[in-house]
């Protein structure tokens, strides 16, 4: 009964775990290529098939270890500027 019990809890702890990881979906991040001594200012796109809602983080990375967030809202086809550390020579990508 012991080892019934153990291996329902196990499988039920699995179960919810494999529930809980977030997934990534990734959308377009761009280096505007202009002067960005002061702030770097990746471009974000939504490459996505949908809006990104209101409420949602907007994550992006750089190459040069600089990250950061926006909120949406951010409908499919729409761009949107963040901000960043100074920097001008980077690639980055951009996920939610």
């Amino acid at each position: 009964m012991k080892k019934l019990l153990l291996l329902v809890l196990t499988f039920s702890y699995i179960s919810n775990a494999s529930n809980s990881i977030p997934r990534r979906t990734y959308i377009s991040c761009s280096n505007p290529g202009t002067h960005q001594d002061v702030a770097k200012t990746p471009i974000l796109t939504n490459t996505s098939n949908q809006n990104i809602g209101q409420s949602t983080k907007i994550f992006w990375q750089s190459s040069d270890n600089d990250s950061g967030f926006v909120y949406g809202p951010l409908a499919k086809g729409a761009s949107k500027s963040a901000l960043g550390q100074p920097g001008n020579g980077y690639t980055c990508q951009a996920y939610y």
